[in-house]
């Protein structure tokens, strides 16, 4: 019976599954690190935003409600705390139709604020 010597051939063949694996191992790393940074760049964005959003809040006052719509309690407010007020109105952007009475609209509006937000919220 011939005998074969196989252990060249196993040697080269464990480099060779090595030197593969070294190479799907750097990959991976490297996948990982790429996967990371738009991980960390996506959620930098969304904070920035949020803080953004929270800094406008901060610079001013917003009132809402039907007290909102007493007539001068926004400037009597911004000039006891001094700090700009505005009277909310979640109609502001909004298209009227020819039957509603625009006036009489924004005198309510910051009375709707909660059933705007509602009306805004998914119930799903």
């Amino acid at each position: 019976m011939a005998r074969i010597n196989l252990l060249p051939w196993r040697a080269e063949r464990r480099k060779q599954r090595q030197k593969e694996f070294l190479t799907m191992l750097g990959l991976s790393a490297a996948a990982g690190v790429v996967l990371w940074f738009l991980i960390n760049t996506y959620y930098n964005n969304q904070i920035s935003g949020q803080n953004d959003r929270n800094a406008y809040l901060h610079d001013q006052i917003v009132l809402a409600g039907g007290c909102a719509s007493i007539p001068g309690v926004a400037d009597m407010v911004e000039e006891q705390l001094g700090v700009p007020t505005v009277v909310a109105n979640p109609l502001a952007q909004m298209t009227l139709g020819p039957r509603v009475q625009a006036h009489a609209l924004a005198q309510d509006a910051p009375a709707l604020m909660i059933a705007c937000g509602l009306a805004l919220r998914s119930f799903d």
